[in-house]
């Protein structure tokens, strides 16, 4: 059940009697300023933009509430479609300073968490009504494979586009 400004309305129910193309179409509609602001979706076809809006999730979050703890292994890349997170990286007080990092409308945070487990290093928590969208390791590896698309592509575009740091190489096991 979603609310659209005083309108309070079931997407599901409006959409269950259109075909599965006009669903993943007015999906997209209703979240592509959020899908096209992941800057290695960039030039991606139709069809991968509406596989991967069908499967992030949307959570309308109130103010102070914990996305993330510091040190939380994370499994979904976020992105704030209204209001505005702090990320802390000294877990406390639970006071905000003037200096704590916000991530505002359409920011990305675990980039990372769609290739790789990743540690988060900072404590998100939202400053104010917050839109998230998420979108798993686990949907992205399944969009990837339903349009044939290479893991190792996008990540070296979020890689050049600086969003990621390259993964250490590991270490051959000892004989």
């Amino acid at each position: 059940i979603n609310q659209s400004g005083v309108v309070v309305y079931n997407q599901d129910l409006i959409l269950q009697d259109m075909s599965k193309t006009m669903q993943e179409d007015v999906r997209l509609q209703q979240v592509h300023l959020v899908v096209y602001a992941v800057p290695f979706f960039e030039n991606q076809d139709q069809p991968f933009m509406r596989a991967i809006a069908v499967r992030m999730d949307t959570d309308p979050l109130s103010p102070g509430q914990v996305v993330v703890s510091k040190g939380q292994v994370i499994t979904k890349m976020y992105i704030v479609g209204k209001g505005s997170m702090s990320l802390e990286t000294t877990p406390g007080e639970g006071q905000r300073s003037a200096d704590t990092p916000k991530l505002g409308e359409l920011g990305i945070y675990g980039i990372g968490a769609l290739f790789r487990p990743t540690k988060s290093g900072f404590k998100a928590t939202t400053v104010d009504y917050v839109d998230m969208y998420a979108l798993s390791k686990y949907h992205f590896d399944e969009v990837l494979q339903l349009c044939d698309k290479d893991k190792k592509e996008f990540e070296e575009l979020a890689i050049s586009k600086n969003l990621l740091q390259r993964s250490p190489e590991a270490e051959p096991a000892p004989q």
